[in-house]
């Protein structure tokens, strides 16, 4: 038992170690009840509260959402005849299935860290632990705010590895993601002129894709756009800036996918560049899923979502330039 309580807490920790190399953070706080169920003839039964802050990564996962963090908590339980405090660190580790595009439910696994993490009445004795694991359910609720994304939801967990007692945690929760980026700050701003004539094109409707997940480009298309960036070179006299803009579909995380999005705007921006067009003509904006064309919750309305639009602004639409994109984004 000694030889898995070690490889559970290594790998707990090394979770929470992987969630700093990742950029997709969520402040959390936790509140709730415990109960404790003793078995034992000389020890109380009974009930107290619990309080913790943590860290948090969220990663996208074959469908599913894995969070991956860590934090400090403290216990406070009230029985007949003594009252038990614990601090304590503490890691965790959740799968969660989107049930819908805000709602996901999973497992969860986490374990207690510190001087005595086994509710003992006792004090300091041959019970105490300085590892408590616990399993149950967690679900949260994505709620999207104006400058971050925030999660409420529940978990319920129940110990596995503390004799002569059982203890459930019935907790709350609200996580915030961090840094709490504004919505400008994730995109690279377009100039601030009126633009009455501009033309916007579905990159992905005319054949741009991207690797499942990511923003790398598949070599067509790179061709795809270089032939564009080749057109748009050959004439510059005839548009004055290009935006382009990254959207997804509502599946996974709000802020994985916002990031998700102004990465791939920004990889037409760099296969653009390559081709010779100049940095202070192109313009990129990640949106993530806050600009649905289909609000259905279909497979298909997420296809549609999920896009990148060209915008050419003060394209000359009786030019040959016009002409020729309109070959090739057909």
């Amino acid at each position: 038992m000694k030889h898995l309580n070690v490889f559970i807490i290594s790998a707990l920790l090394g979770s929470v170690s992987n969630a700093a190399l990742m950029d997709d953070f969520f402040l959390g706080v936790e509140s709730g009840g415990i109960l404790k169920h003793s078995t034992s003839s000389i020890e109380d039964s009974g009930q107290g509260l619990e309080l913790g802050v943590k860290l948090l990564t969220t990663r996208p996962w074959r469908g599913w959402d894995v969070d991956l963090g860590g934090g400090y908590r403290f216990n406070q339980l009230t029985e007949e005849r003594v009252t038990v405090k614990t601090r304590s660190f503490f890691a965790e580790t959740a799968v969660r299935e989107k049930l819908t595009s805000r709602l996901s439910v999973g497992p969860m696994l986490s374990a207690l860290i510190g001087q005595d993490v086994s509710f003992s009445d006792f004090g300091t004795n041959s019970d105490n632990k300085t590892f408590s694991l616990f399993a149950g359910a967690k679900a949260l609720y994505e709620v999207p705010l104006r400058s971050t994304e925030g999660r409420i939801g529940m978990q319920v967990q129940t110990d596995l590895n503390i004799g002569s007692r059982q203890i459930t945690q019935i907790q709350v929760v609200a996580e915030f993601a961090w840094p709490f980026s504004k919505k400008q700050s994730l995109a690279q701003a377009a100039p601030e002129k009126k633009s009455p004539r501009k033309t916007t094109y579905n990159l992905m409707k005319s054949g741009l894709r991207f690797d499942l997940d990511s923003n790398r480009l598949s070599k067509d298309s790179k061709n795809f756009l270089e032939e564009i960036a080749g057109e748009l070179k050959k004439s510059p006299e005839s548009w004055s800036y290009v935006s382009v803009a990254g959207h997804s579909d509502s599946q996974g995380s709000y802020v994985y996918n916002l990031k998700l999005s102004k990465k791939r705007a920004q990889s037409v921006k760099q296969v653009f560049e390559s081709a010779g067009l100049t940095n202070d003509r192109i313009f990129t904006s990640g949106h993530g899923s806050k600009s649905p064309i289909d609000y259905r919750d279909l497979p298909e309305a997420h296809a549609k979502n999920r896009r990148v639009e060209l915008t050419i602004h003060n394209l000359k639409s009786n030019g040959a330039l016009a002409k020729k994109l309109s070959r090739i984004l057909k």
